[in-house]
C-alpha cells in the first residue's frame, strides 16, 4: 500500500492508498449507486486492511500507527474533528500496564497446547502485562504488545463506535458502509499459534467485543436495519515445533530465507557459472513469489525462462518444498489439483513472481525461531468463518463451497447495486431469500 505520491495525515510514515488495487470494492460501487449519497468508512489496526476494504472511493480510511489514527492525502487533507479528538483523549497510550487475564476459568483452556510453551513468543503465560520490553514507560515496543492482545481490539470497537456517531452512519436515509479491520488476533496467532491458551482466550475476548458493539449499533439505528457480515482474510499454520514435540518423526519444520537464497544461488552458480561479488540472482523472495535480479541475467546472456526453468526443476527436489512453477507454467497452468487450484488464483501475470511455490504441508517460512504465520493454500490457512446476519438472510448452516470473495457479489445482489469491478466471487444464492 506504500505510495510515494500522497502524504500522511496524523503521521509523516502513513504514505498509503489503494493505487494499486485493481478493479473496485462493493464499498465503491455503493457509493456510486448512491450518487455519492451513501458513506463508507472503513477502519483497522493495520493500514492495508483498511486501505483495501475502504477502496478508492471510501469517505474515510483510518488505521492505527502507535499511537494514533491516521490516513492519508489519498483520502483528505486533514483528519475529521472527530478523529483528532479521539487521538487527544489519550486513549491508546492508557493501556500501558494493563494485564491481559483469561476470560474463562484455567480448566476451560485444558484442551489447549501447555501455556508455557518454548515455542511461543512475546511472554509465554497469562497473565501478560503490556508494556513492551521497557516496563518503565511507553516505547515503541509497547504498541507491539497491546496489538497483540485482546485491547488492540477493543480500541478499535471503541473507535468504530465514535465513526457511527460522528459520521451519523446509518441515520440519514441512506445505505451506509461500515468496514472494522480487527487485526489483534492476527497478531496473537503469530506469536501464539492456533493450539495456544492465548488463541481461545482472544476468541472469547473477541466473542465480548463484538457483542458490545452490535448492542451499541442496535442502540443507535437498530440491529434489524442492519446486513452484518463476519470474515477472516486467512487462518494460522499450526508451530512446527508443537507438532514435532507430539511426535518428532513428523514432518515438519522452518525453511529460513538464507537457507533458501543460499540453495538458490548453489543450483544457479552449478548450472550458469559464479558471479561477481557485487552480483546476485535473486532480487527479491516474498510470498512464494521468487523475482531474479533482471540486471544479473542480462550480464550472463541468458533469458528469464532460461533461469527459471532451471531453478523451478530443482526447487521440488528440496525437501521442504511441495510443488513450483515458473511465471510461463502458471500463466497456462491448467489446475488438476486444489493446491494448484489456489495457486492459479494467486498469481497474477504481471506482478508475480518469476518463479511460484509452495511449501509441503506443516513447514513455514521466517526468520524467527518462534511463533508461526500462514500464507498456504492448504485448509489450515484457508479455511475461516463466513457469517451472514441480517435482512434477506436465509437462516441455516450450509456446507457448499464459498469464500470471502463472495461477500461482495452476494451484499450487491441484496442491496441492488452494481457487482465490484474485476469480481471473481459468486452470489450465495442459498443463503439469500430470492424476492
Amino acid at each position: 500500500m506504500d505510495d510515494r505520491t500522497v502524504n500522511g495525515i496524523g503521521r509523516v510514515s502513513a504514505s498509503m492508498s489503494p493505487a494499486k488495487l485493481i478493479g473496485s470494492t462493493f464499498g465503491d460501487e455503493l457509493r456510486m449507486h448512491s450518487s455519492f449519497h451513501s458513506k463508507v468508512i472503513s477502519i483497522s489496526n493495520k493500514d492495508r486492511t483498511a486501505v483495501l476494504m475502504g477502496g478508492k472511493l471510501a469517505n474515510g480510511v483510518f488505521w492505527m500507527s502507535d499511537s494514533l489514527f491516521v490516513t492519508s492525502t489519498f483520502y483528505m487533507d486533514v483528519l475529521p474533528g472527530w478523529v483528532s479528538s479521539f487521538n487527544a483523549s489519550g486513549l491508546i497510550n492508557s493501556y500501558f500496564g494493563r494485564q491481559w487475564k483469561r476470560a474463562l476459568p484455567e480448566t476451560a483452556y485444558a484442551s489447549m497446547d501447555k501455556d508455557d510453551a518454548p515455542y511461543e513468543g512475546l511472554g509465554r503465560t497469562f497473565p501478560h502485562t503490556i508494556t513492551g520490553d521497557d516496563t518503565s514507560r511507553i516505547s515503541p515496543s509497547y504498541y507491539w504488545a497491546l496489538l497483540s492482545s485482546p485491547f488492540g481490539n477493543e480500541i478499535l470497537a471503541t473507535f468504530a463506535k465514535e465513526a457511527m456517531k460522528a459520521e451519523k452512519l446509518g441515520r440519514r436515509g441512506f445505505t451506509d458502509l461500515l468496514y472494522v479491520g480487527f487485526s489483534s488476533n492476527d497478531y496473537v496467532g503469530h506469536l501464539f499459534g492456533p493450539h495456544s491458551h492465548e488463541v481461545l482466550d482472544m476468541t472469547v475476548h473477541t466473542d465480548r467485543t463484538l457483542s458490545d458493539l452490535f448492542a451499541f449499533i442496535d442502540t443507535e439505528v437498530g440491529l434489524t436495519n442492519c446486513i452484518i457480515v463476519l470474515t477472516s482474510d486467512h487462518g494460522v499454520a499450526p508451530i512446527p515445533e508443537y507438532l514435532l514435540a507430539q511426535n518428532e518423526n513428523t514432518d515438519a519444520g522452518r525453511l529460513s530465507q538464507k537457507t533458501l537464497l543460499d540453495y538458490c544461488a548453489s543450483i544457479l552458480r552449478g548450472a550458469f557459472g559464479k558471479l561477481k561479488e557485487d552480483e546476485s540472482w535473486i532480487d527479491r523472495i516474498i510470498s512464494g513469489n521468487i523475482y531474479f535480479n533482471r540486471q544479473t541475467v542480462r550480464a550472463k546472456k541468458l533469458t528469464i525462462d532460461d533461469v527459471a526453468k532451471v531453478l523451478a526443476d530443482s526447487l521440488i527436489y528440496m525437501h521442504e518444498v511441495a510443488t513450483a512453477f515458473t511465471r510461463q507454467e502458471m500463466i497456462t497452468l491448467v489446475p488438476s489439483s486444489p493446491t494448484e487450484e489456489r495457486m492459479k488464483r494467486s498469481f497474477h501475470r504481471l506482478r508475480g513472481g518469476d518463479i511460484f511455490y509452495v511449501l509441503k504441508p506443516y513447514f513455514i517460512e521466517g526468520y524467527s525461531t518462534t511463533g508461526t504465520t500462514h500464507g498456504t493454500p492448504y485448509d489450515y490457512d484457508a479455511h475461516v468463518p463466513m457469517i451472514f446476519v441480517g435482512k434477506g438472510i436465509r437462516r441455516g448452516t450450509f456446507a457448499s463451497d464459498a469464500s470471502p470473495a463472495d461477500i461482495a457479489p452476494t451484499l450487491s445482489a441484496l442491496l441492488g447495486v452494481e457487482f465490484p469491478a474485476g469480481r471473481e466471487g459468486r452470489v450465495l444464492v442459498e443463503a439469500i431469500e430470492l424476492r
